[in-house]
């Protein structure tokens, strides 16, 4: 058919379909007329105007009628005649007062109330008038009753370190007014330092770093002001060395992720290329992994397969494994390690980039004294919490070592499995904690040395396949003055040297160093000494996911906190701040049941959900 007959069969069909649509002539107003014959919009001279239009609720409803056109009829009946107002009728509404010209309006001043004034005077010899809503206004928290004998705290933390820092912050936000106990000097439990009166400086229980994909224990430094302290790097760029002299460079490319430490791979002279296609076949599977939990049966080695057979290959995952989690890549959970290779390496490009502290681990966490005594809280230092007082079911306070009571609402224990055995023993040994018991422990050792002269080739490097692991330069990280250097050999997963005396320790390391870096074997060891931590970390090894429990006890406001609880990440600093926050958050969403034995109610909580019973009277 041609162009012109499809375009008038079209128009045909618009104009059918609008017939049909249009109502019938008596049910519609006639159309108005247009051009210069139209009607006017004004009233003829000497017929008086119609009424505006009502708004609001006395506003008339129906079908309304502009000038100049009849009213609409009725469906079934004849049109409805307008109603004419004469000339003298009263309007329907007052007339609107003149005003100003918009901008220009002021506010007119309020008529005086004398009456209402003289209603608020008292009057002579009686009581001041009470505030209307004064009966409902609750005690302000924390305060002392009149008859009380003692202060109710609102929030008791057990446990100074990283997760009780976490809690007592994340409890002062909710606005209460926390205590925190540390038996210690200073705060950061297994993240604390001390001076160095040997060397000089200040020395860390063990040395630590933060990546960039640490969202929660950055913040908590944000909150504290001492970010600063702990600069991250661009990018992830680590040297890495051997015994053999060979180096590499481990870092990150403008590539999306996981092709960003693609380059790295292919440079790195460790490996040969039937490695690198296993290791990269291994990165495509944890790519593509859902459900990491389903791992926790196995060990990583296991779970890689071919791609961690063989010594090359076992020591390409280690550098991480072992840095992490505390763990060779054979006896760590495949769902940990899985974990946190995806979460620092595979997933986004820059979550690996590190971040070392410039000062001691404890003056990180300095500042929570004076944030927390701004919001009402306190922390006390060297005091020693005894035993966590509980009665039918509810705790009750807390006493300390020196035999103080201390009354509390609620109470976090922040710290091991084996804190809540010597605080509440008797919780502890409730079938629903007791597996947290079951955790075995790893040990972290530190060889310090101090030379004459700059040894080391960068301020942070990796050795490859050799027991020293990760090296730190304490003298450029942290400015110390003087032209020697105080070189940190980190040994993570040391359970051969932990039981070791310090010489045998100094004399079977310093050989690799000097292999992997030769300059100190020209240099002078001007001191040394060795740290241990033998329960630095919880060994998380396949099996052990059931054994980390939630913040939820069998006890109506008592909570748990610490790196080894189920966060969903490795026993690290990232992982002890989220259980802080973790905590106070399960005390929050069970605060009804807090009170629940005041109102004839017991609560038998079974998992993380409290069950109440009505007692029967």
């Amino acid at each position: 058919m041609r162009p012109h007959l499809r375009r008038r069969r079209a128009r045909g069909r618009c104009a059918r379909r609008r017939a049909r649509l249009r109502p019938a002539d008596d049910e519609h107003p006639p159309r108005p007329r247009r051009g210069r014959h139209r009607r006017p919009l004004l009233p003829p001279p000497g017929r008086a105007r119609h009424p505006p239009p009502r708004r609001g609720r006395g506003a008339r409803r129906g079908p309304r009628r502009r000038p100049g056109h009849p009213l609409p009829r009725a469906p079934g009946g004849a049109r409805r005649r307008g109603v004419r107002r004469r000339l003298g009728a009263a309007p329907a509404h007052p007339p609107r007062e003149p005003s100003l010209p918009g901008g220009h309006r002021p506010p007119l001043p309020h008529p005086a109330r004398p009456a209402a004034r003289a209603r608020l005077r008292p009057a002579a010899g009686a009581a001041p008038p009470r505030h209307p809503h004064q009966a409902r206004r609750r005690r302000p928290r924390g305060r002392r009753r009149s008859g009380d004998r003692a202060t109710v705290r609102d929030c008791v933390v057990v446990g100074g370190g990283v997760a009780g820092v976490a809690a007592a912050l994340a409890a002062a936000d909710r606005g209460w007014r926390p205590l925190l106990l540390e038996r210690g000097p200073v705060l950061g439990g297994m993240a604390r330092s001390h001076p160095d009166r040997q060397l000089g400086g200040e020395l860390d229980c063990g040395q630590h770093v933060v990546l960039a994909c640490c969202t929660e224990h950055r913040a908590l430094l944000r909150r504290l002001g001492t970010d600063h302290l702990v600069p991250l790097a661009p990018r992830l760029d680590v040297l890495v060395v051997d015994e053999r002299g060979r180096r590499a460079r481990l870092g990150e490319s403008p590539l999306a992720a996981p092709l960003h430490l693609g380059p790295a791979l292919v440079r790195m002279p460790f490996l040969g290329h039937r490695d690198r296609l296993a290791i990269a076949g291994a990165v495509l599977r944890l790519r593509t992994v859902r459900d990491l939990d389903r791992l926790d049966g196995v060990d990583l080695a296991t779970w890689l397969g071919a791609a961690a057979r063989g010594p090359r290959r076992r020591a390409f995952w280690d550098l991480v494994t072992i840095a992490t989690c505390n763990l060779t890549t054979a006896e760590v959970s495949a769902a940990v390690g899985a974990f946190v290779l995806r979460e620092g390496f595979l997933l986004r490009r820059g979550a690996a980039a590190i971040g070392v502290p410039r000062a001691g681990l404890s003056r990180l966490l300095e500042p929570a004294a004076a944030v927390l005594a701004a919001r009402g809280g306190e922390v006390r230092l060297g005091a020693a919490a005894d035993r966590v007082l509980v009665e039918d079911g509810a705790v009750r306070g807390v006493r300390t070592a020196a035999g103080e009571v201390i009354p509390a609402a609620r109470v976090i224990v922040a710290g091991p499995p084996a804190l809540l055995a010597r605080v509440a023993p008797e919780v502890a040994a409730e079938p629903v904690l007791a597996p947290a018991q079951r955790l075995d422990v790893t040990p972290i050792l530190n060889l310090v040395l101090r030379f004459d002269r700059p040894v080391l080739d960068a301020p942070l490097l990796a050795v490859w396949d050799s027991p020293l692991q990760w090296l730190f330069s304490r003298s450029r990280l942290c400015g110390e003055a003087g032209d020697g250097e105080t070189v940190v050999c980190s040994l993570s997963a040391a359970t051969e040297l932990a039981d070791l005396p310090g010489e045998k320790v100094r004399d079977r390391l310093l050989p690799h160093l000097q292999a992997a870096q030769p300059r100190s074997g020209a240099a002078s060891l001007i001191g040394w000494h060795v740290t241990r931590e033998r329960a630095a970390t919880a060994s998380l090894r396949p099996g052990t996911a059931a054994l980390r429990l939630g913040p939820a006890t069998p006890v109506t406001g008592l909570a748990l906190a610490g790196s080894w609880t189920a966060t969903g990440w490795p026993v690290t600093m990232e992982g002890a701040a989220r259980s802080g926050r973790a905590a106070v958050e399960h005390l929050v969403a069970t605060q009804r049941w807090s009170h629940a034995r005041t109102r004839g109610i017991v609560c038998l909580p079974t998992g993380t959900r409290p069950v109440t019973t009505e007692i029967a009277t």
